[in-house]
């Protein structure tokens, strides 16, 4: 939803998670509450929560720069949970989703992934993905790893998981999915070198699977 207080909501955010707004010598954020108003008045925009769902939130910072002031937005996750990406393995073949992705308006050979959950472990939230996108039950899960999802916009970070399954149901069209792919670490190395997978979660998953599990 639009945030009708940004600067109140800010305030708010900051008052409850003084990490987020750390200063830097590069970027400082400016915390003085006039000084946020007379900027917003001058340049007749908005500062503070500006928009807030029950995953994420846009929030626009004041910044101080060598030659002045200037705002710079990012994405802060609304769970305090990271993110999951699941490498679900079956009799040796790793599993990939061809799905439609809302944001690029086209289909993605990815991972399975989701948004962290309230309430729930990372290792819980890779299940519950794993369940819900292929409607399979780990028989083991491996933490391998995490990654930034994109340092130039949001500091959420993803937990990658390398789940071992014995079986998986390959009819479950669910979130845009399409079909399910069964692929060996090569032939995935190959789409890769083809420019077939962009999804920057699988690529970084694979790279971590490929130099911490060894088969």
């Amino acid at each position: 939803m639009v945030v009708t207080k940004p600067l109140t909501e800010y305030f708010k955010l900051m008052d409850k998670n003084p990490q987020l707004f750390s200063q830097s010598q590069v970027y400082s954020i400016v915390t003085d509450k006039k000084i946020i108003k007379k900027f917003q008045r001058k340049n007749h925009c908005k500062i503070g929560v500006i928009y807030k769902s029950a995953y994420n939130m846009l929030v626009v910072d004041l910044i101080q720069g060598e030659n002045g002031f200037f705002t710079y937005e990012r994405v802060i996750s609304t769970t305090n949970s990271n993110g999951v990406v699941i490498i679900p393995i079956i009799n040796g073949k790793l599993v990939l989703l061809n799905q439609y992705r809302h944001a690029i308006r086209k289909f993605q050979i990815s991972f399975p992934r989701g948004f962290g959950e309230v309430g729930l472990s990372s290792e819980q939230n890779a299940q519950k993905e794993l369940l819900e996108e292929i409607g399979a039950v780990a028989n083991k899960v491996t933490f391998i790893g995490n990654v930034t999802v994109d340092s130039g916009l949001t500091s959420n970070k993803c937990d990658i998981f390398v789940c071992d399954i014995s079986s998986y149901n390959k009819d479950l069209q669910e979130e845009g999915i399409e079909q399910t792919i069964l692929l060996s670490k090569e032939e995935l190395q190959e789409k890769i070198n083809e420019n077939l997978i962009d999804d920057s979660f699988t690529l970084s998953a694979f790279m971590l699977y490929k130099s911490k599990i060894k088969t």
